[in-house]
């Protein structure tokens, strides 16, 4: 069945095709509607014309019957201008006086109720097409004429009358022939135009209900059914184009939420495995100060103090995890201002400076004046502290350098440095990763929480900005830091 109906279709015309053969039809239709008329007005005119000639012959044979010449001399007066014309003389009875073809005496009695003497009776004059005569068969057209008590009547052969009228005809038929090819022509050149616009439009809706994506637009005849084939296509297009681009930004978010899904996932790992460290420490710690409440003084104070800075971690690993939480999930609900970025800089610059001093470094900030932009004064805060600490315990280094580079399009940019040992470069790609440590044992003994890079690219980019880190020659780890604007509330 499938391939019996794909045959149909093959032979089916298309649609110029058809709409052209309907256009040829109706055109062949009304043409012969034309010819036909003309032809038929054509031989009324020849008959009226040829009646017309023989009337006046009538009338002038009349006329010269009536000046007293005999039948005969005035029927030779007259100059015939049709071939084979014949002459017959009546009375009003019907009888016939006298025939120019010289039939004998006594000439035959005829029926007047023939079209042509009964025309001429009645109204003077009349006329016949196309009738047999009685006495020799053959067919004729004949005019009759009454006047003075006689009829005359002339007669021509049918044959020789319409032979002129078909070859006028035939003139007109090749005329109006010439006339048909020219429009059949123009109407093949429109049609197919048609079918052009046509054709494109159903190929493009076989297209559009299969939901094939459309980059380009068919070319289309520049008028009306052309412009508007264009708008459709074009229509669907940008439509095509806002669906594919709505879905993908719901996969796009399908993709955030399972990544959030993920982090917070992994998230919640690390810290039950980071937790597990400093918790175990301080339960041993309690239960040897419970289990043995007579230790020296020293030992009780060294177990307190480790309990204590495990605290400390626990503490700051917390408030790690909060900040990262606000800034993943709830940065709507930070609290946005105008702030001074120079005067958060040097403010935790020194508050971070005993530390400094603790580790043998220094610091040295080259920043503007002041740098006013949208933000938040603790977040920014947090990612200069959290870049101090970072340098402080793990450059093994003696300067750290804070440079302002300049500003474009509303983000200023900073490098921020210092002359330690580094980092692996294979290292260089997971420092901003959440719990990710360079040196896990050193990280966890001297409290580090690995979380605080993290916190660090987390704020730069909640500020329109972000982070990356290189190692320096001959020692140091530098990163280019760009802060920006907050995004602002709607």
């Amino acid at each position: 069945m499938a391939t019996g109906s794909k045959f149909k279709q093959h032979l089916r015309l298309r649609y110029h095709n058809r709409l052209f053969l309907l256009l040829t039809g109706a055109l062949l239709c009304m043409m012969g509607c034309f010819v036909v008329f003309q032809h038929f007005r054509e031989a009324q005119f020849k008959v009226e014309l040829l009646n017309a000639r023989l009337q006046m012959i009538n009338a002038d044979i009349i006329n010269e019957i009536r000046n007293g010449s005999p039948l005969v001399e005035a029927v030779h007066k007259q100059r015939f201008p049709v071939e084979g014309l014949r002459i017959s003389i009546f009375d009003y009875s019907g009888k016939m006086i006298y025939d120019s073809e010289g039939l004998s005496n006594p000439y035959p009695q005829v029926n007047i109720n023939k079209p042509e003497l009964k025309g001429a009776f009645k109204d003077g004059e009349g006329y016949a097409k196309a009738r047999k005569n009685d006495e020799d068969g053959a067919v004729y057209f004949y005019s009759a004429k009454a006047g003075d008590g006689i009829v005359v009547r002339s007669a021509v052969p049918d044959s020789s009358s319409k032979g002129d009228a078909l070859k006028a005809d035939m003139t007109y038929f090749w005329f109006m022939l010439a006339v048909t090819l020219v429009i059949m022509a123009g109407g093949l050149w429109a049609t197919r135009r048609l079918g052009y616009t046509i054709t494109r439009l159903n190929r493009f809706a076989r297209r559009a209900e299969k939901g094939e994506r459309i980059y380009d637009i068919e070319s289309f005849p520049n008028d009306e059914l052309g412009n508007i084939a264009r708008y459709i296509v074009g229509l669907y297009s940008h439509l095509q184009n806002a669906i594919i681009e709505r879905d993908e930004q719901h996969n796009l978010a399908l993709h955030e939420e399972k990544e959030k899904i993920r982090i917070k996932k992994q998230l919640t790992n690390n810290i039950n495995h980071e937790l597990k460290t400093p918790l175990a420490s301080i339960q041993v710690c309690l239960e040897t100060l419970m289990a043995h409440p007579d230790l020296p003084v020293e030992k009780r104070n060294d177990f307190i103090a480790r309990c204590y800075a495990n605290s400390e971690r626990l503490k700051l690993l917390l408030e790690d995890v909060a900040t990262l939480t606000r800034l993943d999930d709830g940065s709507n609900m930070i609290e946005i201002a105008m702030t001074d970025l120079c005067h958060v800089i040097r403010d935790t610059v020194y508050q971070k400076e005993p530390d400094i001093e603790q580790a043998g470094m220094k610091a040295v900030v080259d920043i503007p004046d002041s740098i006013m932009l949208r933000g938040n004064e603790l977040l920014l805060g947090m990612l200069f502290a959290n870049l101090l600490t970072n340098a402080i315990k793990y450059s093994s280094g003696t300067k750290i350098e804070i440079l302002y580079t300049g500003e474009s399009d509303g983000v200023h940019h900073f490098i921020f440095r210092d002359d330690g040992v580094g980092v692996p470069e294979d290292a260089l790609e997971h420092i901003f990763e959440r719990f990710f440590r360079v040196d896990k044992g050193r990280s966890r003994k001297l409290g580090g929480t690995g979380l605080g890079l993290s916190v660090v690219r987390n704020s730069a980019r909640f500020h329109g900005g972000d982070i990356t880190a290189r190692n320096v020659k001959p020692h140091g780890l530098e990163f280019s830091l760009s802060i920006g604007n907050a995004p602002e509330r709607e």
